[in-house]
């Protein structure tokens, strides 16, 4: 039991450190993978001390027209870094948009199942570079 917990939490993001019980903020269940994949959106490839390979490379997002070519290639992107990084979760679709006030801006909406509980939910994230 302790073990299923354990991969079920994580610090919240950002981090928050409460003052009155001088403890980081933790998330449980659902939110800690939502977390967890927000996370993972938001890091550039190498970004990390020891983890080089962790993190999602958006950057051929920045200031690019979404063509089916540049789409193509993110969606794929993503995937593989979700696969890679975040084993708890099956990607079923990626979707990209640019909203019509934002130029430089992508929406992505990424539609998973946590494997272990069988539920499906979906993270909304806007992409500003």
């Amino acid at each position: 039991m302790e073990e299923n917990y354990a991969l079920n939490v994580g610090w919240k993001f950002p981090p928050f450190f409460n003052y009155h019980s001088n403890a980081v903020e933790m998330v449980r269940g659902l939110r800690a993978i939502k977390e967890s994949l927000m996370i993972l959106m938001r890091t550039r490839v190498g970004e990390r001390i020891m983890e080089d390979d962790y993190g999602c490379d958006l950057t051929p997002l920045a200031f690019q027209p979404l063509d089916l070519n540049l789409e193509t290639f993110m969606v794929n992107n993503i995937k593989q870094a979700i696969a890679d990084h975040e084993p708890r979760v099956e990607v079923y679709q990626v979707q990209l948009t640019t909203p019509t006030d934002g130029e430089g801006v992508i929406a992505m909406h990424i539609r998973y199942k946590v494997r272990k509980w069988g539920i499906e939910d979906m993270l909304q994230y806007v992409y500003q570079p």
